[in-house]
């Protein structure tokens, strides 16, 4: 996983913030804005379990490699469907969250290059498109 850096005082703090102020807005309105797009990668102790680590690295090693600098990865705590993991959500600008699960490194940069670059679903590995879609099934 990447290394962070040692934040030794306020001034960096604030540095950091504002050299940030787009991407930290996209977690606290948990939307993607017009400009950043956002991959969840749930890291719980299920997703770790089955590989999130991995494919969070090749996620961000193949972003890198697209020279996608407009994309926020974030990792999180469980996303609710365990036996699908590791599950990867991508919230594009305008439009519908999509869940993908079971996604192992390979299937991460498939991910990266077809569907955040080129807008492509991965058919057969959706889980599907929403919570609410799946809460209203239920009923």
């Amino acid at each position: 996983m990447e290394k962070t850096k040692r934040i030794n005082t306020p001034e960096q703090l604030a540095e950091i913030m504002k050299n940030n102020e787009e991407r930290i807005a996209v977690r606290a309105l948990k939307k993607p804005s017009d400009n950043i797009s956002e991959i969840t990668i749930g890291t719980a102790t299920c997703g770790v379990a089955a590989g999130a680590g991995e494919t969070a690295d090749a996620i961000r090693d193949e972003l890198k490699q697209q020279g996608l600098d407009n994309v926020v990865v974030v990792e999180v705590g469980c996303i609710g469907y365990c036996y699908q993991e590791p599950i990867v959500q991508v919230s594009l600008p305008g439009e519908v969250s999509v869940y993908y699960g079971k996604v192992d490194s390979k299937k991460g940069r498939d991910i990266v290059r077809r569907h955040v670059k080129n807008g492509e679903y991965l058919d057969g590995s959706i889980i599907n498109l929403s919570f609410e879609e799946a809460w209203n099934e239920k009923i």
